[in-house]
């Protein structure tokens, strides 16, 4: 259940700059959104759950952004956009960056996401 929460987030919670796609954010407003509706429907979440919840959004998003990364290198992928990318090395390079960047912006917010959870 966790991992869904985390992935949520992570989907949610992502920010991008319409000029520099890669530039993705995490936003912890929309988190305490994601957080506030979650929390006010599942009642049986536990606070061992809820504070896994930040471990959870690391892990995913450092899992995808594996796979991102060797999908750039073996050119592996579902579907290729050629109208944005000229292959899928470029293609899964800017998704892994996507991924990183928010990672990096979670991991500077993480204690500000604590202390949200830490509410409940």
């Amino acid at each position: 259940m966790i991992i869904d929460i985390a992935d949520a987030v992570r989907s949610l919670a992502q920010i991008k700059d319409k000029h520099a796609p890669h530039d993705a954010r995490f936003d912890s407003a929309l988190f305490q959104l994601i957080l506030d509706g979650y929390r006010n429907t599942a009642h049986f979440l536990t606070p061992d759950e809820l504070y896994a919840i930040p471990d959870g959004v690391e892990q995913l998003t450092l899992e995808l952004s594996a796979r991102y990364i060797t999908d750039a290198f073996e050119e592996m992928y579902f579907r290729h956009d050629p109208m944005q990318y000229p292959n899928l090395f470029e293609q899964n390079k800017v998704d892994a960056l996507i991924q990183l960047n928010f990672y990096r912006s979670f991991i500077t917010q993480r204690a500000g996401v604590e202390s949200m959870i830490m509410q409940y």
